[in-house]
């Protein structure tokens, strides 16, 4: 994931492997390249987030991250651009 050394040493080697996949199994979900996407950093501190929050499993964490990443791309000026649908829950879909 994109950051520097700062924040590497708040984890554990294993837990920033868990993180990285989160990061890119939620990258591949939203079509996007894990390290060339110009949104590449917010959707790693949003893993970051939800793995802060307690979160452990990379794909739960890369489901929601990727969910919260279309909620930002989908507000423009305030609006829902288009109707929003949370992954892997069909009430919304």
């Amino acid at each position: 994931m994109p950051f520097g050394s700062r924040i590497e040493t708040q984890f554990t080697p294993h837990e920033w492997d868990m993180m990285d996949r989160a990061h890119e199994t939620a990258s591949n979900i939203l079509g996007r390249d894990r390290r060339l996407h110009p949104d590449a950093s917010r959707l790693a501190r949003i893993v970051m987030t939800l793995f802060a929050q307690g979160l452990r499993d990379p794909d739960e964490i890369a489901a929601l991250a990727a969910d919260r990443e279309l909620g930002n791309e989908l507000t423009v000026g305030g609006t829902v651009s288009r109707p929003y649908s949370r992954i892997g829950n069909s009430d919304f879909e």
